[in-house]
């Protein structure tokens, strides 16, 4: 191999040099900046959905599930592993199969579904109340290639809503009996309310 003088080096970066200037010029060049914000933005965001405390999937329109982060391993008691090597409908109990082709279908047509309150069967069978939020996933030519989708367990705040709900009635009738008790009470002594 021939070792170059320091004038052919020198020529070979002026040579360089003008080529990257024509490349700049004609837009060519690819911008070390931006491709560099752009791989620290999908770091964060990387970070973002592994760490979120909401179970957060990727699975493909027959239901393979191609991501499982950190909230989805908490939530169902799947590891990422075991989940991998599974298909989204091991959460889906019996009574909301319907729902789950529903919002597929809708989606694959490009039908945009807002968030909707279903339920998800756990590892170990429990059934959990879910605020999910499902997106259509595209390639870069626009074709549908899978669902990705946040749920967030809500059973907690469900319970507490139906409680709350009970106690609400029991106060209501309550109210009416001693409503009903002042009444007759009154009405004994002869207290004339009309």
């Amino acid at each position: 191999m021939k070792h170059k003088s320091k004038a052919d080096l020198l020529q070979e970066i002026e040579r360089l040099q003008r080529r990257i200037a024509e490349l700049e010029a004609k837009g060519g060049a690819p911008d070390i900046t931006e491709r560099k914000r752009k791989e620290e933005e999908a770091s964060r965001m990387v970070t973002v959905v592994r760490d979120s405390n909401d179970a957060i999937t990727i699975q493909d329109f027959e239901g393979k599930i191609l991501a499982w982060n950190r909230g989805a391993e908490l939530m169902y008691g799947y590891s990422e592993e075991e989940a991998l090597q599974k298909n989204i409908w091991l959460l889906t109990p019996p009574d909301r199969e319907e729902e789950q082709k529903d919002f597929t279908r809708r989606l694959i047509a490009g039908e945009a579904i807002t968030s909707l309150e279903t339920q998800r069967k756990t590892k170990d069978g429990r059934i959990l109340d879910v605020w999910m939020t499902v997106t259509k996933l595209v390639d870069d030519t626009g074709k549908p290639i899978g669902i990705a989708s946040t749920e967030r367990d809500i059973t907690e705040r469900k319970r507490k809503e139906e409680a709350l709900i009970k106690a609400l009635a029991e106060l209501t009738r309550s109210n009416k009996d001693l409503e009903q008790f002042a009444y007759v009470g009154s009405a004994e002594k002869g207290d004339n309310f009309t």
